[in-house]
C-alpha cells in the first residue's frame, strides 16, 4: 500500500486513473492493526481494478481533513472520529466511508459494491 503524505495525495487519490480506497489507520489502533493485513489481501484481490492507500491519521495534513470531511485526534484541529477508515475514492470525490473494523468478507462486499458504481 502506498502511505499517503501532504506531498503525493494529489497524485495518489485525487488525479487517480482508477477509484482508490483510503485506509485511515493510526499505528496505536489494535483495530487498524487487525485490519491492515485483509487491506493487503484485498488488495491483491482487485489490483488493476482498485487503488488501496495508507493514510497515517496522527500526521495528517488540515488540508486533506477538509477535503474528506475527516476528524480524528490527531489531525488538528479535528477531534473524534473511529477508526480505521476506509473511504472509498472516485475522481477525487468520497462516495463512501467505512467505519470500523470489517472482516474480509464484508469488506469485499463493500469494494464489490463500490466497484459497480464506480
Amino acid at each position: 500500500m502506498i502511505k499517503i503524505t501532504k506531498n503525493n495525495y494529489i497524485t495518489e487519490i485525487i488525479k487517480s486513473n482508477v477509484p482508490v480506497i483510503v485506509n485511515a489507520c493510526a499505528y496505536w489502533c489494535k483495530a487498524c492493526k487487525k485490519i491492515e493485513p485483509i487491506l493487503n489481501d484485498l488488495e491483491k484481490k482487485y489490483k488493476g481494478k482498485i487503488k488501496f492507500v495508507y493514510l497515517d491519521t496522527v500526521n495528517t495534513s488540515i488540508e486533506f481533513c477538509k477535503k474528506f470531511d475527516l476528524r480524528f485526534g490527531g489531525c488538528p484541529p479535528c477531534s473524534g472520529s473511529k477508526i480505521p477508515q476506509a473511504i472509498f475514492v472516485k475522481k477525487g470525490m468520497m462516495l463512501k466511508r467505512v467505519t470500523g473494523f470489517r472482516n474480509a468478507k464484508d469488506l469485499s462486499a463493500e469494494i464489490d459494491g463500490f466497484i459497480a458504481k464506480a
